[in-house]
């Protein structure tokens, strides 16, 4: 009798357990897509100019003009940064040595984490890159580029989209530096040691004013500039990070995660990227390996 009492009284303790397994696994391996949290037409704040004024010490703003004559650049003449030959397809497993992160989004967390920094390289491209093979700056969200003293322009190639479809916009990116300033970033310190103005002119295009001369201002100006899908950001809040997967530029997204344990990225199909110098034959596998519980890979 004893014995069987004791039994009735761990049994409610291990159902107890075992439903708190189950409901932790079921979260860890649920993702939401970004195309779930992307509202049908993407807008900004209401009050997203006022907003920008209140930044101190970087000057966020939006121009009615655009000054005329500007020298651009473009990537034509460029050869493609990967192999004719390689082929479409197959997996790639890799081992990241940094924490797990607690979420994937750009703003919210203020650790800076080794594994964002992984993933922002196959989901976003920069609007100008260095080019692997030639060392020089080539096209990425940027069809064009420029250099007038120490202000740098960028224009946005009008085929550039989010994952979810959306096109990218040269406001987009000081969407990212207002919650980068707004949520106190390590970025937004970056940026107002590096810049003193950012700004949306006419025909999509995106200008920075560096505070000193740099011996590569193009790609040093590109390295600190990241959109952020309007839609998305929307409604965000920095306790909104459960779960949320926003839409990147890149070549992959996030499939599916396991908290923990595994992230898993998929190449995005018809690409609008794909024959950009930068990236002809350069992104070929479609890194969709998953772990199972017993270590198999399955595609």
């Amino acid at each position: 009798p004893q014995l069987l009492m004791k039994k009735l009284l761990i049994l409610p303790v291990e159902l107890i357990a075992a439903v708190a397994w189950w409901a932790t696994s079921v979260r860890h391996s649920t993702i939401i897509t970004p195309e779930e949290n992307t509202p049908a037409q993407a807008t900004y704040p209401a009050d997203f100019e006022a907003r920008l004024w209140r930044v101190q010490e970087l000057s966020l703003e939006i121009s009615s003009t655009c000054p005329a004559g500007i020298p651009w650049q473009n990537a034509e003449g460029h050869p493609p940064a990967g192999a004719p030959e390689a082929r479409i397809g197959g997996l790639v497993r890799l081992c990241n040595a940094g924490p797990f992160p607690a979420n994937f989004l750009r703003f919210g967390s203020r650790q800076v984490q080794f594994f964002h920094q992984n993933l922002r390289a196959a989901t976003e491209i920069p609007l100008v890159g260095r080019h692997p093979r030639t060392g020089t700056p080539t096209a990425g969200v940027a069809e064009a580029w420029a250099t007038v003293g120490n202000t740098v322009y960028f224009r946005i190639n009008p085929r550039a989209r989010y994952t979810n479809g959306s096109p990218v916009k040269a406001r987009d990116y000081l969407l990212t530096a207002l919650l980068q300033a707004e949520l106190r970033c390590s970025e937004h310190q970056q940026c107002k040691e590096l810049f003193s103005a950012i700004r949306e002119h006419p025909g999509n295009i995106l200008s920075v004013e560096l505070r000193k001369s740099s011996p590569e201002p193009v790609l040093a100006a590109a390295r600190h500039l990241l959109p952020s899908e309007p839609g998305f950001y929307h409604h965000f809040t920095p306790g909104n990070t459960a779960g949320h997967l926003p839409p990147g530029t890149g070549p992959y997204r996030i499939s599916h995660v396991e908290k923990g344990r595994l992230v898993v990225l998929r190449r995005v199909p018809q690409w609008w990227g794909e024959q950009l110098p930068l990236c002809r034959h350069r992104f070929r596998p479609d890194l969709c390996g998953r772990a199972d519980a017993a270590g198999s890979e399955e595609c």
